[in-house]
């Protein structure tokens, strides 16, 4: 698990994808960027949901200058 701005989020270590096509044909991937779909980044409300203590308005505001 790692922490950022007290954020705790999981940390995965992945080394290739295999992906499956619609003809049963696998193809493998060692990079994020080679893969045929989009990984959307990690947003700061993305960060703020996973919050134990979800409800401080301080720290939305910092989140929302950080942007």
């Amino acid at each position: 698990m790692g922490v950022y701005k007290k954020v705790p989020f999981p940390i995965i270590n992945i080394e290739f994808f295999i992906v499956v096509d619609p003809n049963n044909t696998r193809n493998k991937y060692k990079r994020w960027k080679e893969v045929p779909f989009n990984v959307e980044p990690i947003c700061p409300d993305d960060l703020a949901k996973m919050r134990p203590d979800n409800d401080n308005d301080d720290e939305s505001e910092f989140w929302q200058q950080s942007l």
